[in-house]
């Protein structure tokens, strides 16, 4: 019987999604967002709810399972290391206007 090949996506990318994933989990809660940014997670479902410019580029990390929603640590580990990248004016450079 043959076995499935592994999935080259399935580990890790980079040291801070091990870290992420070895902490959190392959999805995070608001509250394990806001504890990775240092705010609450009432903020976290604010920016969500209201669509804000800060919270945009974690829109696409959005899992909905049932009523809730969780937020893959891969693609929250990407997108930090996106705006780690592109600095200060993130959310600007991605088309979008700061509130």
């Amino acid at each position: 019987m043959a076995t499935a090949p592994l999935i080259a996506s399935a580990w890790p990318k980079t040291k801070l999604e091990a870290a992420l994933l070895e902490k959190y989990g392959a999805l995070m809660s608001f509250s394990d967002l806001a504890e990775l940014l240092g705010s609450t997670s009432r903020r976290i479902s604010n920016g969500f709810a209201n669509n804000l410019p800060w919270c945009r580029p974690f829109r696409r990390a959005r899992i909905k399972i049932g009523r809730r929603v969780h937020l893959n640590t891969a693609t929250v580990a990407e997108i930090l290391e996106e705006i780690q990248k592109a600095g200060p004016d993130f959310c600007v450079q991605q088309g979008k206007a700061r509130s």
